[in-house]
């Protein structure tokens, strides 16, 4: 007996944000180095825009660090998700 699979398809809608990716991202870097535990740290952050979310990569010494990243990008304007995927990496000595 031969079976066949049967393709589906899904269509999404997608809406593009009212301000450009590239703008998002740089409105993101520009608050983060006015942050006081951020400044001079962004070049240790990549920061992404991808299908409607925030992706935000890199290393910081702390997890409190980690959750105040995530908290300073999420009040940043046109932010609704946020995928923090920073690695805590403890500082050697």
């Amino acid at each position: 007996m031969l079976s066949t699979a049967s393709s589906r398809f899904v269509e999404v809608e997608y809406n593009e944000p009212d301000v450009p990716n590239n703008e998002i991202v740089s409105s993101i870097r520009e608050r983060l180095e006015q942050h006081p535990h951020f400044r001079g740290r962004t070049s240790l952050l990549q920061i992404e825009e991808i299908g409607g979310a925030i992706v935000v990569s890199g290393r910081l010494p702390s997890y409190y660090l980690k959750q105040l990243l995530q908290e300073a990008i999420k009040g940043s304007p046109d932010v609704t998700k946020v995928d923090n995927h920073v690695d805590v990496v403890w500082p050697t000595p």
